[in-house]
C-alpha cells in the first residue's frame, strides 16, 4: 500500500529535512514529469505518516490519495484525502436565501484592475475539478463554488439551469462582487451563458469551456445513470478524454465522478438536456471566451464553433490533445487563455 503525494519538486527537500518519517529519497519512487512521490505505508498503518501532516501544515501538497496494488483505494481510509497546494484546510460557507453554499477563495497580491473570477464546475463534480493553475491564477481574486447538491454544498440541487443562475446571482451579491468574470465548464458553461443573458450588466466577461447553446444528452446515458451507474460512469469517463490519456488519469476522474450519487448525476444531465439558449445568443453582448478540446466527444467542437459564430466579438480557442475535460488535460493552456482574457478585460477598464 502507498500514499501518493503530489507536490512541487522544490519542496521535497524541505519535507525530508523534517526527518519524521525516517525515509529518504532513495526509498521513494519519484516521477519527475508528473511531480509525484510515492511513499510505502508501514504494514498495518491506518493513519497518515507525520510527513503528510507536515505537508498539510505547510500547504505544499497538490493532492494526496491512497493506492493499493496500483489502484486508487479507499480501504485504507474511509475518505480519499485530497489536498491542493495553497488550499485552505476548510471551505467557507455562505447562506443565501434558504441555501448554504460552500466555496473557496484564492488570490494574493491581487491586481485591483483585474476582475474577480468565479468558477463553476460541471456535472457530477465540484470546485476541485478546476486545476491549481486556474484556481491560483496570478494577481486574481478567484472564487470557486460548489453548486447546490455538489461537493460540500448540501442538497437539494437545482431543477434548471436558470435556477442555478439565480443561485450564482445570490452568491455574488452576498460576496458584494460588483463585476466579475464567470467561467464554467460543461454544465457550468451552460449556467454562465444563461447568467450572461439575464445579468450581463454584472459581468466583465464569461469563459465557456466544453459547452454549447444546446447540449443534447443521450436518452441511453440518462437511463444508464439510474440503472447501471457503474457502467455508465465508466463510459462517461472514456468519452471525456482524448484517446492518448493515461489510464491513471481516467481512474482519478472516475473516482471523482463517483463521489456523487446516481440521482445527482442524473439531475445534472437532465437540466443540461432541457437547456436551450439558441434564440437568445444574438442579444448577448458580454465579452466571451470559448474553449473546447479538439477531440471533445461529449460537447463536440461544432457546438463551440456555433457559439462563436452566434456571439458577437467572442473569442474561440480549440485546444489540441484534449477532449471534454480540457481543463484537466491541458491546464497550462486553459489557465494561460483565461489569464490573457482577464488581462484584456483589465485594460478596457
Amino acid at each position: 500500500s502507498y500514499c501518493v503525494i503530489h507536490l512541487q519538486s522544490t519542496h521535497i527537500k524541505k519535507l525530508y529535512n523534517k526527518n519524521q518519517y525516517n525515509a529518504s529519497i532513495e526509498d521513494c519512487d519519484f516521477a519527475w514529469n508528473r511531480q509525484e512521490l510515492s511513499l510505502p505505508l508501514p504494514e498495518g498503518r491506518k493513519l497518515l505518516p507525520p510527513v503528510f501532516v507536515e505537508a498539510i501544515l505547510y500547504r505544499l501538497c497538490d493532492s494526496v490519495f491512497f493506492m493499493q496494488n496500483g489502484q486508487l483505494c479507499d480501504t485504507i481510509a474511509p475518505i480519499r484525502l485530497q489536498l491542493f497546494r495553497g488550499e485552505p484546510l476548510f471551505m467557507e460557507t455562505i447562506v443565501v436565501g434558504n441555501r448554504t453554499l460552500a466555496f473557496r477563495r484564492y488570490g494574493r497580491e491581487v491586481a485591483v484592475e483585474r476582475p474577480p473570477l468565479v468558477l463553476l464546475h460541471g456535472a457530477g463534480s465540484n470546485h476541485l475539478i478546476w486545476p491549481p493553475q486556474v484556481r491560483h491564477l496570478p494577481a486574481t481574486a478567484v472564487y470557486a463554488l460548489d453548486l447546490p447538491g455538489h461537493g460540500a454544498s448540501p442538497l437539494p440541487a437545482c431543477a434548471s439551469i436558470s435556477a442555478y443562475s439565480e443561485v450564482v446571482r445570490d452568491f455574488v451579491d452576498a460576496l458584494e462582487l460588483p463585476w466579475f468574470v464567470l467561467a464554467g465548464h460543461s454544465l457550468g458553461g451552460a449556467i454562465a451563458l444563461d447568467f450572461a443573458t439575464a445579468y450581463s450588466h454584472r459581468l466583465a466577461g464569461i469563459a465557456v469551456l466544453g459547452a454549447g447553446a444546446r447540449m443534447r444528452v443521450s436518452p441511453a446515458l440518462l437511463t444508464g445513470v439510474l440503472h447501471d451507474y457503474w457502467g455508465t460512469t465508466a463510459q462517461i469517463v472514456e468519452a471525456s478524454y482524448h484517446p492518448a490519456t493515461p489510464p491513471e488519469e481516467k481512474d482519478r476522474y472516475l473516482h471523482h465522478l463517483r463521489e456523487h450519487d446516481a440521482q445527482t448525476l442524473y439531475n445534472d444531465f437532465a437540466v443540461v438536456e432541457a437547456f436551450d439558449i439558441r434564440s437568445r445568443l444574438a442579444q448577448l453582448g458580454t465579452s466571451t471566451l470559448i474553449l473546447c478540446g479538439e477531440q471533445d466527444r461529449m460537447t463536440p467542437p461544432q457546438l463551440s464553433q456555433a457559439l462563436h459564430a452566434a456571439i458577437p466579438g467572442s473569442q474561440l480557442c480549440l485546444v489540441a490533445e484534449a477532449g471534454h475535460n480540457v481543463l484537466l488535460e491541458q491546464p497550462e493552456v486553459v489557465s494561460a487563455q483565461i489569464d490573457r482574457f482577464l488581462e484584456e478585460l483589465a485594460r478596457t477598464v
